[in-house]
């Protein structure tokens, strides 16, 4: 029986008869997989756009903290919008909603960490200690806090459909481990 391992970086469909003649509402596995693995790849590449910027930063500037902001606030409207496409692609299982609550929760969770970071971030802003400065601005570009741990959704994912549907997907093998 193959599961989720762990992950390997650094986060309205028609209904199907499924054997035994249940159905369940949502999509196919195979759409939940592209579709929530879709959307963790484009956070990733947010962060990664997210690093360089923090990896450039030199000074606290006007300029800085405008291109820090607006990055941030791409950082909450990508969560909320990867939310959203997870919940608009159910998988059709047993546990589909359970599975679609593992990423709202874990989406919810990185949306109110980056808007707690953005007050962090403004009051920083303030501040000359770029040190100060580049630690919130992180936490703020990527919804990641410190002292908060975020459960990876993915592993919570028991639906042997649902992982066997993220193990063929091409889209997840940079995403997810499947062991």
């Amino acid at each position: 029986m193959k599961k989720i391992a762990a992950p390997l970086t650094l986060a309205l469909g028609a209904t199907i008869l499924l054997a035994g003649c249940a159905s369940y509402e949502g999509v196919e596995p195979s759409v939940f997989a592209k579709s929530s693995c879709g959307v963790m790849g484009d956070l990733y590449a947010l962060e990664e756009d997210s690093v360089v910027l923090l990896e450039n930063l030199s000074e606290i500037s006007d300029e800085s903290i405008t291109a820090l902001t607006d990055q941030g606030t791409r950082t909450i409207e990508a969560l909320t919008a990867a939310k959203t496409t997870v919940g608009q692609n159910q998988p059709a299982v047993k546990e589909g909603a359970d599975i679609t609550g593992y990423f709202n929760t874990y989406f919810d969770e990185r949306i109110a960490a980056a808007e707690a970071a953005a007050t962090v971030f403004e009051k920083a802003s303030a501040t000359e200690d770029i040190n100060e400065f580049s630690d919130a601005a992180f936490n703020f570009l990527t919804g990641i806090s410190d002292s908060e741990e975020f459960t990876f959704p993915f592993e919570l994912i028991k639906n042997q459909k649902v992982v066997d549907a993220i193990d063929d997907e091409a889209t997840c093998k940079d995403i997810v481990a499947v062991s």
